[in-house]
C-alpha cells in the first residue's frame, strides 16, 4: 500500500518465482545390478501449494516405472499425504535352505501414507501397501519351486527421527526408525505376518568434523509365515559386506555395523568397517554365538552424482567381495 506520509518512502519489490521443476537422465553402475539408466521429472510445487510430483524410469539391470505425489499440508492441516505407484522388475540371487537360486522378480503395487510431526524431531507415519509379486526360478535347479505368485496387503506403523547433520555424509547426530508391519487376511491378499523392525544409527565426530565413527544396530522379528520375498536378507553392499547379496535369509534378523571415516583429500574419505550379524528361521533358537562377520576397507567419493562407494570386504572364511555403488552410506 502506498504511503502519503511526508517522511516515508514507497518501496516496490518485484518478485519472480524460481523454477520448481527439474528433469534429467543419468547412468549408474553397481556390483549387484550392473548398469542402470535413469530418466526422471520432478516438480516441487505441482499445484502451487508445495506439493511434490515425481516421475521416474530406470532401465538396464533393473526396470522400474514409478510415480509419487506428496502433499505436505493435507486440507490445510499438519498431516502430510504420500501416494506412490510402481512396476519393478529385476533379477536376484537368493540363498534359502542352503541353496542359491536365481529369480526373475516383478513387483507391481502402490502405497498411500499419512505422516505427522508428533513432538520435537519425532514423526509418526501410517502406510497402506498393495503389492502383487511374481518370482520365476531361472535355470535348471530342482531345489526351486518354479513360479510363485503372491498378493501382499499390509499396514505399517512407523515412528522415526533424523537429527544427522548431513543427508549423504553425516558425521554427527542420529537416525532412529521403529516400525510394525501387519499383513493378514483381514486386509486381503495371500501374506499373513507381522514384522517388528528397529533401525538405530549414531554418528560421532572425532578429531574434528571430518573424522567420524558410525554405528548401526538393526533388528527384525516376525510372527506368522513369511514368503521368500518378505524374509530378511543379509549380504551385499549395505548389510554384511564381504558376502554375496542375499547370502542369508530368515524370519529374524540381527545386524551390527561399525565404520570409521578418515579424510584423504577433499571430497574423498577412506573407511574401515566391521559388520556382524545373522538371520534365523522362526523354528530356530537365536544363538548370539552363531553370528557371521565381515571386515574391510573402502572409499567414499563425493561426486556430482551422489556418494560413490567402493569397498572390499572379507568374510569369516577369508573370501572377499568387491562392492560398488552410488547412494547413501549403510
Amino acid at each position: 500500500m502506498a504511503s502519503n506520509l511526508e517522511n516515508a518512502c514507497n518501496l516496490i519489490i518485484n518478485v519472480s518465482e524460481g523454477k520448481t521443476g527439474e528433469y534429467g537422465a543419468g547412468v549408474t553402475w553397481s556390483s549387484v545390478d550392473g548398469f542402470i539408466g535413469n530418466v526422471y521429472i520432478n516438480e516441487k510445487n505441482f499445484l502451487g501449494r508445495g506439493q511434490k510430483l515425481s516421475l521416474n524410469w530406470d532401465f538396464g539391470g533393473i526396470t522400474n516405472y514409478s510415480i509419487s505425489f506428496q502433499e505436505p499440508w493435507l486440507m490445510g492441516t499438519e498431516l502430510s499425504l504420500g501416494i506412490g505407484l510402481y512396476d519393478r522388475s529385476y533379477k536376484s540371487k537368493i540363498t534359502s535352505g542352503g541353496a542359491e537360486n536365481e529369480y526373475n522378480i516383478n513387483k507391481k503395487g502402490g502405497n498411500i501414507s499419512l505422516g505427522y510431526n508428533l513432538f520435537g524431531d519425532w514423526n509418526g507415519l501410517i502406510r497402506c501397501k498393495i503389492e502383487n509379486s511374481i518370482m520365476e526360478l531361472l535355470g535348471d535347479n530342482s531345489t526351486g519351486s518354479g513360479i510363485d505368485k503372491s498378493r501382499a496387503r499390509s499396514l505399517t506403523f512407523q515412528l522415526d527421527r533424523d537429527t544427522s547433520n548431513h543427508f549423504f555424509n553425516p558425521t554427527s547426530g542420529a537416525i532412529d526408525i521403529f516400525s510394525i508391519e501387519y499383513a493378514g487376511q483381514l486386509l486381503g491378499g495371500d501374506e499373513d505376518f507381522t514384522k517388528y523392525n528397529i533401525d538405530l544409527r549414531r554418528f560421532y565426530p572425532t578429531f574434528g568434523e571430518n573424522h567420524a565413527w558410525s554405528v548401526r544396530l538393526k533388528t527384525g522379528f516376525s510372527d506368522g509365515e513369511l514368503s521368500l520375498l518378505e524374509k530378511y536378507c543379509l549380504g551385499g553392499p549395505t548389510v554384511l559386506r564381504g558376502y554375496k547379496p542375499n547370502a542369508f535369509t530368515g524370519t529374524e534378523l540381527l545386524l551390527i555395523q561399525l565404520e570409521y571415516h578418515v579424510p584423504i583429500v577433499e571430497k574423498i574419505k577412506g573407511i574401515i568397517f566391521v559388520d556382524v550379524g545373522n538371520v534365523w528361521e522362526g523354528k530356530e533358537k537365536i544363538d548370539l554365538g552363531d553370528l557371521h562377520y565381515s571386515y574391510g576397507v573402502g572409499l567414499r567419493i563425493n561426486s556430482p552424482f551422489g556418494i560413490i562407494k567402493l569397498e572390499y570386504g572379507f568374510s569369516e572364511q577369508g573370501t572377499g567381495e568387491t562392492q560398488f555403488g552410488i547412494g547413501y552410506p549403510f
